[in-house]
């Protein structure tokens, strides 16, 4: 019966009104005829009531695609485009701090130091978006002030026109900017706002029929008793007078022309999600004029601005529009008092038929052409801005929020779900750690591996890489668009800086490598127990033949496994786009052949790493990975192995891990069986207690120099005679050696104490060991030749990992440089007292590897040498010449009185000579 009918709504949902109006909507549509209309506003206005204050940002989405149906037109890039690299700065914000760190005032465009524009330049940025460049709203200062705050300007997005500000020297000083920029081929970017002005904007006072309003207040509460904020006489702005006590929020302001006595409510700036923006005014973009009258300030724009970032796009698009301000019956609720203005779709469109962003790119493709358009959208608009309605770029702020959040199967997701649709998307997207609106890089990311590896991420994924403002200098502050200055005196980051230039700075100049997605593969990465980690994000490119492979692993923990395959996305016969899988050796064109291998350097690390590549075909490459960790691997090449297999024995060797250098190392496979048994002598412990025995004198060394020691030495002799194909005796050496030792240790150890350096005894050692190599060549300038054979043998790097672990790091660097120095000039105190001073001086200062020891270095027109580095050389040149004397039993002692002599002279002319090589000869 009817009334049993009546009480269903109500049975359905006791204690919600919303909820029977509902069950009336879903269940009671053929019954209500034109009411239904009616009930759906209603429905809206309670969403409307329901909705207050600020959202918080919720849960990251995965790009879908697929309900997709919108037509392709993507707009083609100039070459410039693809490898653009763009910071950000807030114009006034920057200046200031640019003042301070130059001292001087800097606060017009044309006062910005050329210095750091090129310095902007050689890291690798090639766009420079300035935040705020346009004249300002002064009635959004004026009630910033009223709120409080006096130190504040006017917000960057409430403009009063699209003029340069007058404060930064306006027309003339952003040419002057632009001539500077260009020489260190900068572009530069500025904001276009156009879904709304400042509420005293130029356009309000001469078109204020351009915005939406109402000729009634929508509220009674609302009051306007504030003060006004026109810079016109005829005209009065206020505010709604909650906004000033932080009590309301009004949805318009009101607008009274003194000239007709008309009264205007007209909407604020609104984008759904918060408070009304109170110090802008709404466009109405159901009208024609508007539209185009935007539409020609950006082209205007363009034609001074090779790069247009769009300040909220997704509020102009069609749907949003639409849903903001004239929603569809049933789908408002997002602005209070919009509801009852309420239109079909077929309705809005008859006054907004065409989408007003594909308008916007067509008319530049053609008025202005080399225009890089770049829109701020979110609400999973990304793909249709630059697919349909023809964007260059687009925000994609999915990077930002689900790497920061470590959803890295979500991230993972979205990108496959580009490629599989289209990956021309994925080209077009802006890649960022921050944004004006979001908190700084630093608090989001961290200074540490994370931050580096989402910054490895940036740089080297397709999308243009974006900067904040003070993100490389690791500055915490988040700038406000009302800042005049920062309000924090930070100081850069000196490490941060640095690790940039060393890690990230590199591969921003080889974008061109990484910009397209021609050849991008994502690959998956499948740990050593056969589990997809999708914490790790593998994947390769290729540019004209240069080939790039990164790995970065996004969580605090430790992986290891393969990267094998990867779901590629390709074209078939019927246009119909299918997923296949793809191989790494394939994506890195390698010969599926066990004679062939793959060399590549990992620009991080700077080791260059082997691998087969037909293991690489079939297995893949095996990696392991700490925390937060990455790799960009570069350089790509393969050879074909040897007779001698030597790649094959690198390989092994190597055992999957990196070298500073290949070709040294292949070198060294074949002098493998000479370093080690070199390195075994001189393995810490064997030095530490050489070093000790001399100290203690004891017997002890008998046994270890003669029963330990003598074998490894006459091994090492035999390898190195081996290698040389030499006929000279092997113990006719190794005796030598192991007699002079025996003299270190004991026979000669009181004399040598009291007569060579402190500090030197592991050098003395070594010395010791290597001084008669060269005799296994030639018994004539054997020094010559036992100081080649330090290179040639490839002994240092062995020599110089063990030293480390005895002395500081400093000096175990230099070690080897002093030790072949040493070496060739072992027998300078044969010359002495037969060549005259002047010229065996002279010979030392004329040899370049000790000027490169002695770090010459030209300044003021003048030769200066490094005072450190010249005690050190004398330390070590006289100690072994002593040693060289002491150890001859045919030399007298008048010959020792003349070495020390010699060298006491060469220090007496150090300290006369101010460090400058011409005085310094001088004394001789």
């Amino acid at each position: 019966n009817l009334i049993r009918l009546l009480l269903k709504p109500i049975e359905a949902s006791p204690n919600s009104i919303e909820g029977q109006l509902n069950y009336i909507k879903s269940n009671w549509k053929s019954l209500l005829g034109d009411k239904f209309f009616s009930l759906l506003q209603g429905l809206d206005l309670l969403k409307e009531d329901r909705k207050f204050g600020i959202p918080g940002p919720g849960e990251s989405q995965i790009y879908s695609f697929d309900e997709e149906e919108e037509y392709e037109k993507f707009s083609e890039d100039r070459e410039w485009m693809p490898n653009l690299v763009m910071i950000a700065k807030n114009t006034y914000v920057w200046l200031y701090q640019l003042g301070k760190k130059y001292g001087r005032k800097i606060s017009r465009l044309d006062e910005i130091p050329e210095e750091e524009l090129r310095i902007l330049s050689e890291r690798g940025f090639s766009g420079l978006w300035f935040i705020g460049i346009w004249e300002r709203s002064p009635a959004s200062r004026r009630i910033k002030h009223l709120c409080g705050n006096s130190e504040a300007i006017a917000s960057a997005y409430s403009l009063k026109n699209y003029k340069v500000a007058s404060a930064l020297g306006g027309e003339e000083a952003l040419e002057k900017l632009k001539r500077t920029a260009a020489k260190y081929n900068i572009r530069l970017a500025c904001d276009m706002v156009p879904n709304h002005m400042g509420i005293d904007s130029d356009w309000i006072l001469q078109h204020p029929e351009w915005f939406l309003q109402l000729d009634y207040s929508p509220f009674p509460n609302y009051t306007f008793n504030g003060e006004n904020l026109s810079p016109d006489p005829n005209f009065e702005i206020k505010i709604e007078d909650h906004y000033y006590d932080k009590t309301d929020a009004a949805v318009v302001f009101k607008f009274y022309d003194k000239t007709n006595n008309q009264t205007r409510f007209v909407y604020h700036g609104n984008d759904g999600t918060g408070f009304p923006w109170n110090d802008t005014a709404q466009l109405n973009y159901l009208l024609p004029e508007v539209r185009e009258a935007v539409i020609r300030e950006i082209i205007k724009i363009a034609k001074e601005f090779p790069i247009i970032r769009f300040d909220a796009a997704m509020t102009l698009a069609k749907k949003h529009y639409q849903r903001l301000w004239f929603p569809e019956p049933g789908s408002g609720g997002d602005i209070p008092t919009r509801s009852e203005f309420g239109m079909t779709k077929k309705e809005f469109n008859k006054y907004f038929p065409k989408e007003f962003w594909r308008e916007v790119v067509d008319r530049v493709a053609i008025e202005a052409p080399n225009t890089l358009l770049l829109a701020e959208a979110f609400w999973m608009m990304e793909g249709y801005f630059v697919r349909t309605l023809g964007m260059h770029r687009v925000y994609n702020s999915a990077f930002m929020n689900m790497l920061k959040n470590e959803e890295n199967a979500k991230y993972r997701q979205s990108v496959f779900n580009v490629l599989g649709f289209n990956p021309q998307i994925l080209k077009r997207f802006v890649n960022f750690m921050s944004n004006p609106d979001e908190e700084t890089a630093i608090a989001q990311f961290g200074k540490d591996d994370k931050y580096f590896g989402i910054c490895i991420l940036m740089v080297t994924m397709p999308g243009l890489p974006m900067f904040a403002h003070g993100q490389i200098e690791g500055f915490t502050e988040r700038y406000g668009m009302e800042f005049a200055r920062p309000r924090l005196d930070e100081k850069e980051d000196k490490y941060l800086v640095e690790r940039h230039q060393r890690e990230i700075f590199p591969l921003m100049k080889k974008r061109h490598l990484f910009s397209e997605v021609e050849n991008f593969l994502l690959y998956d990465f499948i740990t050593d127990s056969g589990v997809l980690n999708e914490n790790v994000f593998a994947y390769s490119n290729e540019k004209d033949g240069e080939l790039s492979l990164v790995v970065y692993h996004n969580k605090f923990e430790a992986t290891s496994g393969w990267i094998h395959h990867a779901p590629h996305s390709v074209v078939n016969e019927k246009g119909d786009r299918i997923w296949k899988q793809k191989k790494l050796g394939e994506a890195l064109r390698l010969h599926h052949n066990s004679d062939y291998y793959v060399i590549f350097r990992d620009v991080i690390s700077n080791l260059e790493f082997v691998r087969n590549s037909a293991e690489i075909h079939e297995k893949g490459l095996h990696q392991e990975l700490g925390a937060f960790k990455y790799r960009v691997f570069l350089d790509f090449y393969e050879v074909k192995d040897n007779e001698q297999k030597d790649y094959e024995k690198l390989a092994k060797y190597l055992q999957g891990g990196g070298t500073e250098n290949i070709r040294k190392m292949l070198k060294k496979i074949n002098l493998l069986s000479v370093i080690s048994s070199f390195s075994e002598i001189i393995k810490p412990e064997n030095l530490r207690k050489m070093k000790v025995l001399r100290k203690i004198r004891t017997k002890e060394y008998e046994i270890f120099l003669y029963e330990y020691l003598k074998n490894d030495i006459l091994k090492f002799v035999s390898e190195v005679i081996s290698h040389l194909k030499s006929s000279v005796d092997t113990t006719e050496i190794s005796d030598l050696i192991i007699s002079e030792l025996d003299l270190l240790l004991a026979g000669k150890s009181a004399e040598l104490d009291l007569e060579i350096e402190k500090d030197t005894d592991y050098f003395i050692i070594i010395f010791i060991l290597l001084r008669h190599l060269g005799k296994l060549i030639s018994e004539t300038e054997y020094e010559t030749r036992s100081a080649q054979l330090l290179d040639e043998l490839m002994l240092a790097d062995d020599i110089e990992k063990s030293v480390s672990e005895l002395l500081s790091k400093t000096r175990a660097g230099d070690f080897t440089r002093f030790l072949k120095i040493a070496l060739k000039y072992q027998n300078l105190w044969k010359e002495i007292g037969k060549t005259e001073t002047t010229k065996l001086v002279r010979r030392l200062f004329n040899d370049i590897e000790i000027q490169k020891i002695l770090k010459f270095n030209e300044f003021d027109n003048k030769l200066w040498f490094n005072k450190e580095a010249f005690d050190e050389l004398i330390t070590y040149l006289y100690s072994a010449n002593y040693i060289a004397v002491e150890f001859d039993e045919k030399v007298s002692k008048p010959k020792t009185k003349l070495l020390k002599e010699f060298f006491e002279n060469m220090r007496i002319a150090e300290k006369k000579s101010g460090y400058l090589v011409e005085k310094f000869l001088k004394e001789f």
